[in-house]
């Protein structure tokens, strides 16, 4: 059976959220968080991830990069910060740039790529993850740290990010490709 790699899409928020994300590491030394997150860029996740034979991904790479590239130049605005589950993350409002990506990455690794799109992205909510843990006192409790921290209001979006994460990898994803 062919080895599977995990592909990655996002918007590189650059600097914008280094403050709240500076302050989520500095709440965090005293409550202990997975840290599994902070292990890529900030970034604005367009695409849940998903799973490619490796035989098709640097073609599946250079689809993404095409259908991507010249798309910046938008602002997102932002909601604040907010509680899904095991994960806290920065909400963001759902802009039609950012629905417009997500559409058009959805249909194009579905068509070229039978990747099928996951539930999560059929009602897809835009988001910067700050931490993903099981233990839901200290999620609560980071939530609570961060509620009051002033965000911007919105933030620039100039450049994309494509990651990876190999099947002998599970969960460790890293920036391969960036550009604008």
């Amino acid at each position: 059976m062919e080895k599977t790699i995990s592909v990655w899409v996002a918007a590189d928020t650059g600097e914008s959220l280094s403050a709240i994300r500076a302050q989520a590491i500095r709440e965090n030394a005293a409550l202990g968080l997975s840290e599994f997150s902070l292990s890529l860029p900030q970034h604005i996740s367009l695409k849940i991830s998903f799973p490619l034979p490796e035989s098709r991904f640097e073609e599946a790479v250079e689809r993404i990069t095409a259908l991507l590239s010249g798309k910046g130049g938008f602002s997102v605005r932002i909601r604040g910060v907010e509680r899904n589950g095991n994960i806290l993350w920065i909400a963001m409002e759902q802009e039609k740039a950012l629905c417009d990506l997500h559409c058009m990455l959805d249909e194009a690794m579905e068509k070229e790529f039978g990747v099928t799109p996951h539930p999560f992205d059929q009602c897809y909510q835009f988001h910067s993850t700050l931490f993903m843990d099981e233990n839901e006192e200290k999620l609560q409790e980071m939530a609570l740290r961060l509620r009051d921290f002033p965000l911007p209001f919105a933030i620039p979006i100039h450049r994309f990010l494509i990651g990876c994460s190999r099947e002998e990898e599970p969960g460790v994803y890293r920036v391969i490709r960036q550009f604008a």
